[in-house]
């Protein structure tokens, strides 16, 4: 399909999760039999440096990437990784808690 699309989570808790997330596994099994290339950086189970993750997101140049995270919890946590994917990353639009395709 053309896009290259990335679905990662955050690291909250003390230990990594041995489980994926459900949401991001679905997410990706349905966006890869529609034919997409869908990548899971799993940020709880690798629990990378900033560096490193400015550095993975500057390399691989994703069209889209999409967070998985509670917010109500996360927020401090999210906040900076889309603040280090956005300097990874040339971003046109930002599609933050809508519907792809919707107009704000």
């Amino acid at each position: 399909m053309g896009l290259k699309i990335s679905l990662c989570n955050i690291a909250l808790r003390a230990q990594p999760d041995p489980f994926p997330p459900v949401a991001c596994t679905n997410i990706i099994n349905y966006l890869k039999r529609y034919g997409y290339q869908v990548e899971f950086f799993d940020i709880d189970a690798l629990r990378p440096s900033d560096k490193k993750i400015y550095e993975y997101f500057e390399r691989e140049k994703f069209d889209i990437v999409g967070i998985s995270a509670v917010v109500s919890t996360g927020y401090a946590y999210t906040k900076n990784l889309a603040h280090l994917i956005k300097k990874g990353v040339s971003v046109d639009k930002n599609h933050c808690g809508r519907e792809f395709g919707r107009d704000p």
